[in-house]
């Protein structure tokens, strides 16, 4: 919730789409809030409430409505589409929901009937849906030949996880009331924490066309995947201080220790330069028919500094055209590839920023084409842990501070 901007619950045409009733359940522990700004309530369930009045309500909350409503209407509000309707309707039967006439309810009230039957089934259904539009990682790798694997009591712990980052967060203006959702899918484990961002004041218009103003606290969505067939903790954040946060306390709470992902010092570059085009072979087996190096950026020692951007559809083609390699000169500190996946009839675009950042075009890309870096040699394994000398199978790296 970066704003505070409702895109049906402020529209008179989608609030008429929401049978009265649920209204009335879903408003009825506001009633004396929504009194005082101004809402009449109707004399029976079935009848409508006043639209213009719900909709001035609603587009400007003001400092006094209650953070549960605010919360709810913003979760429902962004719930209330086609797309989450069925699964919203699948999932809340399985538990025992049961629906209004057959084919008669629209998203909106799907969306507001789940939230009265399992506020949390709608929580974790929204989190769930955010979590996997995330494309963009920093990685932190186990250091140790054996990584700890989640602890097999994870969800006993999490309660003093949240305690934990709830200590950090209200010590940073961000208030507390955290909530970590875990998410199991494939062999992967997804985290998506729900946390609040610093109080935000905004100018607006009331009603009467005064100057007001609107003051809240945005949602955050953060989203952590462990990989144990990497043996890495890969973070979405916006800030380099959260994502060592993370690391650090979901290593110690879920993984065994603090440390469990000390390894920063993931992607290397250095193939493109030593192995040329042959660094590009495709894996099709893998999922992945062609990769081409699109982008290159290339800093170059002394002051002023120089950063060398070089683009192209095909920069080795490009270079085999007028008889030369791989630039000798400056370090690789990012490179863009344009990759092949699967059956798809066009190529989508990868982004890889030593020492441990990587951007996807979609999120399912990541799976295959981490694979596919691995056995590129695009990946160290650093192992500098005190179990380094237990066996492992890869070789030990510097570790490198993490990039945004």
């Amino acid at each position: 919730m970066a704003t505070w901007q409702l895109r049906r619950f402020t529209t008179p045409a989608v609030l008429a789409t929401i049978r009265p009733a649920h209204l009335h359940s879903f408003l009825g522990p506001y009633r004396d809030y929504l009194a005082g700004r101004g809402v009449p309530w109707p004399d029976r369930p079935d009848d409508p409430f006043d639209q213009a009045a719900l909709v001035a309500a609603f587009a400007d909350p003001g400092d006094a409505m209650p953070s549960d409503l605010m919360n709810a209407l913003y979760l429902v509000d962004e719930s209330a589409t086609e797309q989450s309707m069925d699964d919203l309707q699948v999932a809340a039967r399985a538990r025992g929901c049961r629906f209004g006439d057959a084919g008669a309810d629209t998203p909106a009230d799907v969306a507001v009937q789940v939230w009265l039957f399992d506020r949390g089934l709608l929580e974790r259904r929204h989190a769930e849906a955010h979590a996997f539009r995330v494309r963009s990682f920093t990685s932190f790798q186990s250091t140790r030949a054996r990584p700890a694997g989640l602890a097999a009591d994870h969800r006993d712990r999490v309660a003093g996880l949240e305690a934990a980052l709830d200590d950090w967060f209200e010590g940073h203006q961000r208030g507390r009331g955290c909530r970590l959702f875990v998410l199991p899918r494939g062999a992967s484990t997804w985290f998506v924490l729900r946390h609040a961002e610093p109080f935000r004041r905004e100018e607006s218009l009331s009603g009467s066309l005064k100057l007001s103003s609107v003051g809240y606290r945005p949602l955050k969505y953060d989203v952590l995947v462990h990989a144990p067939e990497f043996g890495e903790l890969r973070v979405n954040a916006d800030t380099d201080r959260k994502k060592a946060l993370y690391r650090d306390l979901f290593g110690g709470h879920l993984f065994g220790g603090a440390d469990a992902f000390a390894g920063t010092a993931k992607y290397t570059l250095d193939p493109l330069r030593d192995a040329g085009p042959a660094a590009l072979e495709a894996d099709p087996d893998a999922g992945v028919h062609g990769v081409r190096l699109a982008d290159v950026q290339l800093r170059h020692a002394g002051e002023p500094r120089l950063t060398e951007v070089l683009r192209s559809t095909d920069l080795f083609a490009v270079w085999a055209a007028r008889g030369v390699g791989f630039p000798a000169g400056g370090h690789v500190a990012e490179a863009s590839f344009e990759v092949r996946f699967g059956d798809a009839g066009k190529a989508r675009r990868v982004v890889v920023r030593p020492p441990n950042v990587a951007r996807y075009a979609r999120d399912g890309d990541s799976e295959p084409f981490e694979g596919w870096l691995r056995r590129r040699g695009f990946v160290t394994r650093p192992l500098d842990g005190p179990d380094a000398g237990d066996g492992g199978d890869g070789d030990a790296a510097d570790a490198a501070g993490g990039g945004r």
